[in-house]
């Protein structure tokens, strides 16, 4: 059986996640790995398997994101997307 990874990419510097919030994330969804990053080298090696991302996400990188089912952002309307 092949393994299916589903990764949650938060498109944020690290500082700005807190230890409390890591963990929350990590309860909430056990069966996801999670990413804290807005380096292109690190976005590059999970995009394929980005299901979640939140965060001042570039919008050019969701069509490269082939599994991407949701796509949170902090400003009011997508029109730049």
């Amino acid at each position: 059986m092949r393994c299916h990874i589903k990764t949650v990419l938060l498109y944020l510097d690290q500082y700005q996640v807190s230890p409390q919030d890591r963990e929350q994330i990590a309860t909430l969804l056990p069966d996801f790995k999670f990413v804290i990053s807005t380096e292109a080298e690190t976005i590059s090696q999970v995009i394929t398997t980005v299901e979640i991302v939140t965060g001042w996400f570039p919008g050019d990188q969701m069509l490269v994101a082939p599994r991407l089912k949701w796509m949170h952002q902090w400003s009011a309307g997508g029109t730049g997307y």
